[in-house]
């Protein structure tokens, strides 16, 4: 488990194949007010926000929204509030 300390890798992949070398800096849930509640995750990286221009408009939200369940790992428990 990731700690809350440290922060996540940032998931975006570039059209390239290259891995963003940012981490996680914040996040908004849409459609609750917990992660159990919310219907999407949108997530920002340290190093390009939210990654517009680096792909169309319309892919780079794809790749920076995510449904809780699609989360991958780290990210996901990062999020979820210690029990």
């Amino acid at each position: 488990m990731t700690d809350k300390l440290e922060l996540p890798a940032c998931p975006f992949i570039y059209v390239s194949g290259r891995k963003c070398r940012g981490h996680i800096t914040g996040y908004r849930l849409y459609g609750g007010d917990t992660l159990a509640d919310a219907k999407k995750v949108r997530l920002w990286c340290s190093e390009k926000y939210d990654h517009a221009g680096a792909v169309s408009s319309f892919e780079a939200k794809e790749r920076m929204e995510f449904y809780p369940d699609k989360l991958p790992k780290d990210i996901f428990d990062w999020l979820k509030p210690p029990n």
